[in-house]
Order: C-alpha cells, then sequence, then structure tokens
C-alpha cells in the first residue's frame, strides 16, 4: 500500500478530479477535456446478475465461490472508505474487511468473505491519464457510485 501523505495526495487529486468532471470536465471555458476517458458501462441488460445476497457466508475459504478478474482490475486500488487489493485468481484483500474472493459476471462483481454475508455491486474502470495536468496519472475504478484510484 502507499504511505498516508501519498495517500492524502491520491484522495485530493481524486477530489479534484471529481469537482472537475461534475462542472463539465472542460479546460479554459471551451472543449470538454479529452485526455481522460472512461472506459464504457457494458450494458447490464444482457449480462447476469450474480445473486450474491441470497448465499449464505461461508466458513471455509477453500469453498468460496471465485471467477478470474479481467487485467483492467488487477492491482491495489485506494479509497477514502477501504483499499481493495485484487489478484487475477480471483483473490481480494479489503482493509477492514479482511480477505476473500470475488465472482465477476459483466459489469457485476460479488465479494465473498468468510464469515461476512456476499455482497454485490457494479463496477468499471477508468483507463490512465492525468486529468487534472499534475503530472500524476492514475486510473479510477467505480464500484457502484464510490470512486478508488490506482497508480498507472
Amino acid at each position: 500500500m502507499h504511505s498516508t501523505a501519498s495517500q492524502g495526495l491520491v484522495s485530493a487529486v481524486a477530489g479534484i478530479v471529481l469537482s472537475l468532471c461534475l462542472a463539465g470536465c472542460t479546460e479554459s471555458g471551451s472543449e470538454p477535456i479529452s485526455s481522460y476517458s472512461v472506459a464504457p458501462e457494458p450494458d447490464s441488460s444482457s449480462m447476469p446478475y450474480v445473486p450474491a445476497t441470497s448465499v449464505p457466508p461461508a466458513s471455509d475459504p477453500e469453498r468460496l465461490p471465485v471467477t478470474a478478474v479481467p487485467p483492467e482490475l488487477v492491482g491495489e486500488w485506494d479509497g477514502d472508505r477501504a483499499d481493495y487489493s485484487f489478484a487475477s485468481n480471483g483473490q481480494v484483500g479489503i482493509t477492514g474487511i479482511g480477505q476473500g474472493t470475488v465472482e465477476i459476471a459483466g459489469n457485476r462483481i460479488a465479494f465473498h468473505v468468510p464469515g461476512i454475508a456476499p455482497w454485490s455491486v457494479t463496477w468499471r474502470v477508468g483507463h490512465c491519464a492525468d486529468p487534472a495536468g499534475y503530472g500524476y496519472s492514475y486510473r479510477m475504478l467505480w464500484l457502484d457510485d464510490v470512486t478508488y484510484v490506482a497508480d498507472c
């Protein structure tokens, strides 16, 4: 993980980016910023829903449901509420919660952590960019409406 100062910087930059984008993502009040693009949201109508909340929590980590993680999601993601670490084999670490696995189907991701009821959210990843122009490029992950950032 990153140092506290680095996390503060990442959070500050993410806040600036969000403010800019909410204000229209423009440079000098003219055209929209083109250096930052967000991966298009998949059409969830054709994707299967992962019924994670209907599955009781598993007590045996070896028996947790798991799928491979797409390359764009693999790595460490920092956020204000928690940090996530996704491995390509479907393992996940969540600060303050623990270690578990994920099941991914389209734009849905289900989290399975021993002793905790599974939960499911939508996800998408933004491309590596320096949207604020400060010389620091990063990617953004959205889990439902909560954002997380990762180094490029």
